[in-house]
């Protein structure tokens, strides 16, 4: 009689194999789980941390600020007091000491928590722009480890900024000329934004915008205080305020005006590149930016084009009207 062998399949050993090898992984690391349940977590002084709480600070010119010390410690640890020192290693309008600003003190005594430093700062009245210094931590008497934040940065603002009376936040009304060119009702695609200035590290002359339309790009804005105009450079990209793709920003001509809530042509676009957008700015700190051509760029569409008025929060400035809501508007995708 002849018998046959069963063969067994090569996909089963596979499954097999597979289900073993992951019971068993689990069978391994339950046991070490049910090893440690008893074993206490040991903790001693030589876990113990010094550090500052953050690595940066601002102070306005005459003002204070706070700098935070921690001890991480277990509870009982000793103490310790801290060292620290000013240093403007790699800073290139470094603060000095005494003229430009004090610290309270810098041999800390510290339990495991927290302790203050103060930080003050001189008013000089003269312009000379941010400066800074660190306070580093040197040492601390129980010889604890010092964390990765073992330094500061200290920046005093300078209040004295030619620019200052436009450095703040906005409450912009956005007059659309658009809504009347496509039969909408007067003021229907208004819009309100509200944007904030702060001034460049580097040039004086030149205030950063963020939020103009909305967008989440920043754009500069260059300040003729004399001829009280400001001026930005034609097609500066705003981001994506309409969802909609990059949007840029033109001074109008009377092509794109024409054309405002509409699709225009490349042709407009490049005349309107040829020229900057110029406003004018007062010394109340309002700004007016008339002809504001805002330009899907994706699908070289007009989204409109407002003529701005800028009221700067806190002053006594007052806008035309309020803005209405936007309806019935964009590209046909």
């Amino acid at each position: 009689m002849l018998f046959k062998t069963k063969v067994i399949n090569p996909k089963l050993i596979v499954i097999m194999k597979k289900i073993f090898l992951k019971y068993s992984i689990l069978l391994v690391a339950l046991m070490v789980i049910s090893s440690c349940e008893n074993d206490p977590i040991m903790f001693n002084n030589s876990m113990n941390i010094v550090g500052f709480s953050s690595t940066a600070l601002s102070v306005g010119e005459g003002g204070e600020g706070t700098v935070i010390l921690y001890l991480g410690a277990r509870a009982g640890s000793p103490g310790t007091t801290i060292t620290i020192e000013v240093s403007t290693d790699g800073l290139s309008n470094a603060a000095t000491e005494g003229a430009d600003f004090s610290v309270s003190t810098k041999e800390i005594p510290l339990n495991p928590g927290t302790e203050t430093v103060t930080v003050t700062s001189v008013d000089n009245d003269v312009f000379t722009g941010n400066k800074a210094f660190y306070l580093v931590i040197t040492s601390n008497t129980a010889g604890y480890d010092t964390s990765a934040q073992d330094r500061i940065l200290i920046t005093i603002v300078d209040d004295e900024h030619p620019l200052k009376a436009w450095i703040g936040t906005y409450d912009v009304e956005a007059d659309s000329y658009g809504d009347v060119i496509q039969g909408e009702p007067d003021g229907a695609w208004d819009e309100s934004w509200t944007v904030t200035t702060y001034a460049d590290p580097d040039d004086v002359t030149i205030l950063w915008f963020s939020g103009i339309a909305g967008g989440d790009k920043d754009v500069p804005g260059t300040f003729d205080s004399e001829a009280g105009t400001i001026t930005f450079s034609p097609g500066l990209d705003l981001g994506d305020p309409y969802n909609n793709g990059p949007t840029g920003m033109y001074p109008a001509n009377d092509d794109m005006l024409a054309n405002a809530g509409d699709y225009i042509t490349t042709g407009i676009i490049a005349a309107c590149s040829e020229n900057n957008l110029v406003g004018t700015i007062d010394p109340d700190g309002s700004i007016h930016i008339d002809m504001v051509g805002l330009v899907l760029e994706n699908y070289v569409y007009c989204w409109d084009v407002f003529n701005t008025y800028w009221t700067k929060q806190g002053s006594t400035a007052v806008m035309s009207s309020q803005p209405q809501a936007i309806i019935n508007k964009g590209p046909v995708k």
